[in-house]
């Protein structure tokens, strides 16, 4: 039930109402005694910098970004943590006083289901948000030049040559690919994302 007390948070998306999240959320938000609510709204590419800007005079205190949008809302932020200006994409936005803050749940939560020895093929955003949060992961990448960014923040980043004459090769607990994690995580990645939201739009 919403009443004008209620703090207001959301999923915007392009398939947004296809989504669990919101069903997770407003569960958490009961099992915490919180009154908030999680609602999925559905974005047309057209309407979302619109939509978005509009947060920031809005009731809404928080949403969540789709992947699609990750990137092309980052102008509209008043703020961003080192992990957005370094990955590129946003998949969370607080707001707060009629601005908004862009954060990212994805790494940190990811860092927290994973083994200990990993082999990461792949040097892009998801690669990236999880280095931050978890250093001992080894990135293959058939292009190595991609591994620029990467080096330069975290030179300590051991980085290797993927092909089909350099393969990965024994001694890892985990080979996965950066395209794959989401397919692969599924369940355990959406709740642990949870979490950190819940941190990030301060209601823990």
């Amino acid at each position: 039930m919403i009443d004008k007390e209620t703090a207001l948070f959301g999923l915007f998306d392009e398939m947004a109402m296809n989504s669990n999240r919101p069903e997770q959320f407003n569960l958490l938000f009961s099992e915490l005694g919180k009154n908030a609510r999680y609602i999925p709204m559905n974005i047309r590419d057209d309407d979302i910098l619109f939509t978005v800007n509009g947060l920031k005079t809005s009731q809404i205190r928080g949403v969540n970004i789709g992947e699609k949008y990750g990137d092309e809302v980052l102008t509209l932020l008043n703020s961003k943590t080192s992990e957005v200006e370094f990955c590129g994409f946003v998949d969370g936005i607080l707001v707060e006083n009629g601005e908004l803050h862009g954060f990212i749940s994805f790494g940190e939560a990811l860092s927290t289901i994973l083994p200990q020895k990993v082999a990461l093929i792949g040097s892009g955003k998801y690669t990236k948000s999880l280095l931050w949060h978890k250093r001992d992961i080894t990135i293959f990448e058939s292009e190595i030049e991609k591994t620029a960014q990467i080096l330069e923040r975290f030179p300590e980043t051991k980085v290797k040559l993927y092909d089909e004459n350099h393969p990965i090769g024994d001694g890892f607990d985990l080979i996965l690919k950066e395209s794959e994690i989401f397919e692969t995580f599924k369940e355990e990645l959406e709740k642990a994302i949870n979490l950190v939201d819940l941190r990030e739009f301060k209601l823990v």
